[in-house]
């Protein structure tokens, strides 16, 4: 127990005074345009006239409002309404639905296309500010954003790449008229959150869909790991194997699962996924931690179906996830080889991938090569979203026990 202790203790050190939101509060807000700026690079220059990216901006709402659900300080509270606002007022497409894909810097449109992953964070933002503040605004703008995922992005029991009409290309990761395991974990997490503030039968459904889609589609059961891409009636189409996804995909299904048996009608169906995600989460991070991850603790990007690494990036959310997936499947086995593991990635994170007080984490450990993020500090990917979120759940599952 102590283990988890001074790892929560650390990590809560660097989330409020170290290197993370100190970095987000001085570097980050535009007082110009409103919202925050779209681009830090790593020698902390702002770059004001960079477009603002709506996964950016979501995520920024997600995690200032779960800072302030968490540590209720009113400066947190400030942040996400911040965020709050610009999200409604400039990214929300008033006329059709949705959010739009990329600003401009004063915040007329740059790029309108809808991609699915991004309404994904809008609902995880918009669920999140609601958990924390009880806004009903919000709940509203997370009811229209749940109502355009479902009608809009969805094709069957599937997600798809992007929004009906609304372009093909931008943030989307595979071909034109396929899908993918990011999609659908990227509208898990959000589900659930979702979930805890919305006890429709229709959104149970809806959960209940991704829960079984991410254990019995995306999961390789023969591999125990998750399949990144398939054709556009979910087979499998070949590809590596992402090591953050997989470790992150662990503990968002369990989590689903658990949000799922607190709240739904049907408690049967419900025990018996949260029985099935818990298995499949076990053997996802006995796969990673066995092919995925250094002998010094740092994650893998990607690696070869079948085992060898691809990509040797260590980059900075593989890190973060790998310490909630391995923190979880602690909790759920009392294998202290797990919370060991999570203890040595947070070791290789102090060493390798903290920037330095009020300066973020670097985008890829100090030793291991670039990735496309590694110019950035803040940019449309480059977010606290992973860091923080690892440092919460750190401090949440501590309090619990």
């Amino acid at each position: 127990m102590e283990k988890l202790f001074k790892l929560r203790d650390e990590m809560r050190e660097d989330l409020i005074n170290g290197s993370i939101f100190p970095f987000w509060q001085k570097y980050t807000v535009d007082e110009e345009n409103g919202g925050f700026y779209g681009a830090v690079d790593v020698d902390l220059k702002i770059h004001k006239d960079s477009p603002k990216a709506l996964v950016l901006n979501a995520r920024l709402l997600w995690t200032f409002a779960g800072a302030y659900r968490i540590f209720k300080k009113p400066e947190y509270k400030a942040l996400a309404d911040r965020a709050f606002e610009y999200l409604t007022k400039y990214f929300w497409d008033k006329e059709n639905g949705g959010g739009f894909w990329m600003l401009n810097a004063d915040g007329t449109v740059k790029d309108s296309t809808k991609m699915t992953y991004a309404q994904g964070f809008m609902l995880y933002a918009f669920s999140e500010y609601v958990r924390a503040t009880g806004s009903e605004e919000a709940r509203k703008y997370a009811d229209m954003v749940y109502d355009y995922l479902e009608n809009e992005c969805k094709e069957g029991k599937y997600y798809l790449e992007n929004a009906r009409g609304t372009g093909t290309g931008n943030g989307a990761i595979t071909e034109v008229g396929n899908l993918s395991m990011n999609t659908h974990i990227h509208i898990l997490e959000p589900m659930t959150c979702y979930f805890r503030i919305r006890h429709d039968k229709c959104v149970e459904e809806s959960l209940v869909n991704l829960i079984e889609v991410c254990a019995r589609k995306v999961y390789n059961a023969d591999e125990h790991h998750f399949v990144m891409f398939f054709d556009g009636e979910m087979n499998p189409l070949p590809g590596e194997v992402s090591f953050g996804h997989d470790i992150e995909g662990s503990w968002l299904m369990t989590e689903a699962a658990e949000v799922l048996l607190e709240y739904a009608e049907d408690k049967e169906r419900a025990k018996a996924l949260l029985e099935e995600a818990e298995e499949v989460a076990i053997n996802m991070v006995n796969y990673t931690l066995e092919h995925g991850v250094d002998t010094d603790g740092g994650v893998f990007d990607e690696g070869h179906f079948g085992g060898g690494i691809v990509i040797p990036n260590k980059v900075w959310w593989a890190q973060a996830e790998g310490i909630v997936g391995s923190v979880n499947a602690w909790q759920l086995t009392k294998d202290e080889k797990y919370l060991d593991a999570a203890l040595k990635t947070w070791e290789y994170i102090k060493a390798q991938v903290i920037n330095g007080p009020a300066a973020e984490w670097l985008a890829s450990g100090k030793n291991s090569p670039d990735e496309e993020n590694s110019v950035f500090l803040c940019g449309p990917w480059k977010c606290p979203y992973h860091n923080a979120r690892a440092a919460f759940e750190v401090c949440e599952r501590a309090e619990k026990i």
